[in-house]
């Protein structure tokens, strides 16, 4: 089957679902499994909320050690950790094996990988929601630079984040491999580290946004300016995404060391 009808598939697709590819790494679906729980978890707080207002009161006074269980925006961040890893696995590996990257092969396959079932959605969304007029901004990838009071399916701001990464860091990583530096490798680390926890912090500081920012519409105001700022915005998420490129990097370079560092302290559990 090609590539380009594999996605439409329905059949050999539901078969993955139950027989995982065998280099399939386990941990990454495990990965999955959580960031999904932690989604739902706080998806779910938000519809009682709908009906009770006790349900969200819950939430916002939860203790401490109860909140990453509501934290839905953490499970957000796993799957951009989780892509960050994947994607920057396969493009090391290819530039390890080649010495460059097929842009046009690596664009094609991110494209037919999510645009079927998002064209599909698309249209049930067309009938049930509002702001259809701005579904061009989801077909381009560019619903999150929208005003929040604009968005179509505005769930989907998630989608145009990982795409917009897609589509620039491929770039920016073979920049950095050409470099041939592992010293030059170290300071785009940091640099980019340092760089995600200022722009949250001047983004914050700049627009006045309300400490701890608020998730749910009904919560505090100015809800719909954190949406706007810094929640949907890539200058405000990318960070997300470095730890899986700094373990995508050990993983590809340094797997032998990795796997011996590992056996070597690792403790049977009793």
């Amino acid at each position: 089957m090609s590539n380009s009808v594999g996605p439409f598939a329905l059949r050999n697709n539901l078969k993955f679902l139950f027989s995982p590819l065998p280099g399939q790494m386990r941990p990454v679906d495990g990965l999955r499994a959580i960031s999904i729980l932690l989604v739902l978890a706080i998806h779910c707080v938000w519809i009682l909320a709908v009906f009770d207002e006790g349900a969200a009161q819950f939430f916002y006074q939860a203790p401490f050690w109860l909140n990453w269980v509501f934290n839905g925006e953490l499970g957000v961040d796993v799957f951009f950790v989780i892509s960050g890893f994947l994607i920057t696995s396969i493009l090391m590996g290819e530039y390890q094996s080649s010495g460059g990257i097929r842009f046009g092969h690596f664009y094609k396959r991110r494209f037919m990988r999510l645009m079927p079932a998002y064209l599909l959605a698309m249209g049930f969304g067309l009938l049930l929601l509002p702001n259809g007029e701005y579904i061009w901004s989801n077909l381009l990838y560019i619903n999150n630079l929208m005003p929040a009071s604009t968005h179509f399916m505005p769930w989907t701001w998630s989608l145009a984040i990982e795409e917009q990464f897609y589509f620039l860091f491929p770039l920016l990583l073979l920049w950095v491999l050409r470099r041939r530096s592992v010293r030059f490798l170290g300071v785009a680390m940091t640099i980019a580290v340092v760089a995600s926890l200022l722009i949250r912090y001047l983004v914050i500081k700049h627009y006045q946004l309300p400490l701890p920012i608020c998730w749910y519409e009904n919560a505090c105001e100015g809800f719909f300016e954190v949406i706007d700022h810094i929640y949907v915005k890539p200058w405000t998420r990318f960070g997300s995404f470095l730890p899986g490129i700094f373990a995508a990097y050990f993983h590809v370079y340094h797997r032998e060391a990795l796997r011996d560092c590992f056996l070597k302290y690792r403790k049977p559990i009793a």
